[in-house]
């Protein structure tokens, strides 16, 4: 193969396209590269986002992450756009493991309130804070045990919920009462 046609392939098998992606995107690139990439644009209020497929795209791509993906992660979300913030908030969850529930954590003490309350309304549902059209209710039956467990045992977080209540209404003397043992 001549040195231009062998340049030419070895481009080709560095490069992909995706729907929706820049043409160009490398495939050398990481888990984390790609998600980033993925949220690029998305507004986690918009129908696309809730219903129409795309956080569950992203979500798929968080199923894949690797320890690595999950530090490059925690490094950069506080450097994204307000979209792309609200867009992780909605779809981390404390089965992700711990890298997603720290992350869960440090967003809730964000100081734009509608990150914070997107990350608070995720701690307070994992943590049993359900909701109808009466109010809010203790539901058993969504509690992430390990995960309740840790936030009860995260002191600085307990002392900070009067703060964060703030982010999250009236739930919030429920999700108190919680993880106080109340």
């Amino acid at each position: 193969m001549a040195g231009s046609e062998a340049e030419a392939v070895g481009w080709l098998s560095q490069t992909i396209v995706r729907p929706g992606w820049p043409i160009g995107a490398e495939m050398g690139s990481t888990t984390f590269d790609d998600f980033d990439h993925f949220l690029d644009g998305k507004d986690y209020d918009s129908q696309d986002w809730c219903d129409g497929g795309e956080a569950e795209d992203a979500e798929e791509l968080l199923a894949q992450f690797e320890a690595g993906d999950w530090q490059a992660l925690k490094e950069a979300w506080r450097s994204r756009g307000q979209l792309w913030q609200g867009c992780l908030a909605t779809i981390l969850c404390p089965q992700q493991g711990h890298h997603a529930q720290d992350i869960l954590v440090d967003m809730a003490g964000c100081d734009n309130p509608d990150i914070a309350f997107e990350a608070m309304a995720v701690i307070c549902f994992y943590c049993g804070v359900n909701a109808d059209r009466r109010g809010p209710f203790y539901d058993a039956s969504i509690v992430h045990d390990e995960f309740r467990a840790r936030l009860s045992a995260n002191r600085a977080f307990v002392e900070s919920l009067p703060e964060k209540g703030k982010a999250i209404g009236a739930g919030y003397d429920m999700l108190q009462s919680i993880l106080r043992g109340v």
